[in-house]
C-alpha cells in the first residue's frame, strides 16, 4: 500500500469519526465517537451489522472477546488461515434515545444518514464479498450488494451454543461456498 493510499485511509477514517449528520452523535455520550469499523482495508471480506452495542460504544471495538475469537475459528474452518476482513455496521454511532432506550434499532432516518459513511468504508476496503450479519443491514443495502450474504451474528450463535447451536454447521457451508471468491 502506497504513502497515499495509507493517507486516505487514514482521513477516511477520521472523517466519519468526526460525523454529525444525525442526531444521535449530540445524544450519545460526548466522549464516544462513531465507530467506523475495524480490520484490515483492502480485505476480502466486509461484515455489515447494524449498530454498535453499548460495550462497543465504551470501548470502541467491534465484536470484542470471545465473539472475535468465534468469527476467527469459523473464518479459519470454513476459508482457511488467510482471510482478511473488515467489520462495520449500517449506522456508526449506537441507536439510543429516551423513548426507545439503549441498544435499540436503528430506524430509517439514522441508516440513510450513515450510508454515506459506509459506502465510504465499502469503497476503502474494497471487499470481494460482503456479508450481512443483521437482517436490518440486509434489508436496507440487499440492492447496493447484491451478491452479499446472510450469516447469523457471532452473538447469537454463541449465545445459543456457540460450535454446537443448530445453524453453526449451515452457516459453515456459506461461507465454504464463497471460498472460489478467495482463491489467491
Amino acid at each position: 500500500m502506497t504513502i497515499n493510499k495509507i493517507k486516505q485511509c487514514v482521513n477516511t477514517i477520521e472523517n466519519i469519526k468526526k460525523c454529525k449528520r444525525c442526531f444521535l452523535s449530540s445524544v450519545n455520550n460526548k466522549n464516544c465517537l462513531p465507530i467506523p469499523g475495524e480490520g484490515t482495508a483492502p480485505a476480502d471480506i466486509l461484515f455489515i451489522g447494524s449498530a454498535p452495542s453499548v460495550s462497543e460504544e465504551i470501548t470502541q471495538v467491534l465484536w470484542r472477546g470471545q465473539y472475535r475469537q468465534f468469527l476467527n475459528k469459523m473464518l479459519s474452518t470454513a476459508l482457511g488461515e488467510n482471510i482478511s476482513y473488515f467489520i462495520t455496521n449500517c449506522v456508526m454511532c449506537r441507536p439510543t434515545d429516551k423513548i426507545n432506550g439503549d441498544n435499540r434499532d436503528p430506524n430509517f432516518y439514522e441508516i440513510s444518514k450513515c450510508a454515506i459513511n459506509l459506502m465510504k468504508i465499502y469503497d476503502l476496503v474494497k471487499p470481494k464479498v460482503v456479508i450481512f450479519v443483521s437482517k436490518i443491514a440486509q434489508e436496507y443495502y440487499k440492492k447496493e450488494f447484491k451478491e452479499a450474504i446472510f450469516l447469523l451474528h457471532p452473538t447469537l450463535l454463541i449465545n445459543n451454543g456457540g460450535f454446537n447451536h443448530p445453524n453453526y454447521r449451515s452457516e459453515l457451508r456459506k461461507l465454504k461456498d464463497l471460498s472460489s471468491k478467495f482463491k489467491r
